[in-house]
């Protein structure tokens, strides 16, 4: 298979693996089976903790077993439980079920990307120079699927909830299939190499120097970053309703967000400016100015601007942090390590989420932003202190 079909093979997977039709209507489905929101809450904590404990565990198997094997055993996952969702409607059950779907994201995490750029690595620098703009197409296909997928559920849930989530049991199975036809050269270089250590005695001697231990710090700048974007996102809807939306129109605006994302980040990726630390680190100043705003407008468009500002940083951010780890890490522990980068965002939001919660509640959506706009500058100064460490 040549390059170039690897990478359209990537930017299927990308799209397909990510059209969650019930994105912008989850917390709907949870209610309208009986749930309230002590319970909603309880079980996003639930997902991030075990997403939390398995993350590094299942970056270990991919580099040790299978990349390609990981993902397709977390998209495969993932449509077991798609399936399940519509028939069940016990709380507990619901812990169970959405307890393996963290597991699934957790196969999946650090692999995808790993997988595609390993590709581009054995391709030549020429290739490998293109792994920014390979990462940022993946991110924006990514975003324009949950875009158009969220528009294409709030139709189907007219029908009936199985509408949804059998449709998507079946596009996360065809997923799974697709990720069976990535490559893996490395991999299997590694595998045929008896005199090799270990991949978790690899990983903790890369950490332990000095300068590899600076890595995990830029990760925890970015965590920060990340601890207050992804609240802001679970509870956008919130935040539109509270403007003045109605439930369909909150749901709307989060999926179109979506697809704008999709486009500018798309746009982007035509000029190399973005790929600058000097533009990385304006991405934390911006967020940080518009959150500080937020609470002063008055007008429900103007903050979907803001969210939608704040869903193409973290898509930025989030390419050039897999970029930038991508690039100084060997490829036998390279799952390993990215995953234990998404363990600390992971850990940082999992903490996040219910302080957020409870500052929505005591206060209101929209104030909270009083009390979390200077969070990104703080992940600014730790990733400026890591990487003068290099």
């Amino acid at each position: 298979m040549s390059i170039k079909s690897k990478i359209s093979n990537y930017y299927l997977f990308r799209f397909t693996s990510n059209l969650y039709f019930d994105r912008s209507n989850f917390l709907f489905f949870l209610t309208s089976v009986g749930l309230n929101a002590a319970q909603i809450g309880a079980l996003q904590s639930v997902y991030f903790w075990v997403n939390l404990i398995t993350e590094v565990p299942t970056g270990v198997v991919a580099d040790k077993v299978s990349k390609k094997f990981s993902v397709a055993l977390g998209c495969f996952l993932m449509s077991v439980v798609f399936f399940l969702f519509p028939l069940i409607n016990s709380f507990y059950l619901f812990i169970f079920v959405l307890s393996i779907f963290a597991i699934a994201v957790s196969l999946r995490s650090g692999a995808e990307n790993s997988l595609i750029y390993e590709e581009l690595l054995i391709a030549g620098e020429k290739w490998e120079k293109k792994s920014k703009k390979v990462f940022t197409i993946g991110n924006s296909l990514s975003l324009f699927a949950v875009g158009a997928a969220s528009l294409i559920g709030s139709y189907l849930m007219t029908k009936s909830w199985k509408h949804v989530y059998w449709t998507l049991s079946f596009i996360m199975f065809l997923s799974g299939l697709i990720s069976l036809n990535f490559n893996e050269t490395i991999n299997k270089k590694l595998r045929s190499d008896k005199k090799h250590e270990s991949v978790t005695k690899s990983l903790f001697k890369f950490i332990k120097t000095d300068k590899n231990y600076s890595y995990l710090f830029f990760s925890s700048g970015v965590a920060l970053l990340f601890s207050i974007q992804n609240p802001v996102f679970v509870f956008s809807q919130t935040l539109f309703k509270f403007m003045g939306f109605e439930s369909y129109q909150a749901s709307l605006a989060l999926a179109l967000i979506f697809v704008a994302s999709a486009i500018i980040n798309i746009f982007i990726s035509k000029y190399s400016f973005w790929e600058t630390r000097t533009f990385f680190y304006s991405l934390f100043i911006l967020t940080s100015l518009i959150y500080y705003f937020l609470p002063f407008t008055k007008s429900v468009y103007l903050s979907i601007l803001i969210v939608g500002f704040s869903s193409v940083i973290q898509s930025l951010v989030l390419v050039y942090m897999e970029h930038y780890l991508n690039r100084v890490v060997d490829s036998k522990i390279r799952a390993s390590f990215l995953s234990v980068n998404f363990f600390i965002i992971s850990l940082f939001s999992a903490i996040s989420m219910p302080i957020y919660g409870a500052f929505v509640d005591k206060f209101n959506p929209q104030m909270v932003f009083e009390y979390i706009w200077f969070v990104p500058l703080i992940g600014l100064a730790v990733i400026t202190l890591s990487i003068e460490k290099e």
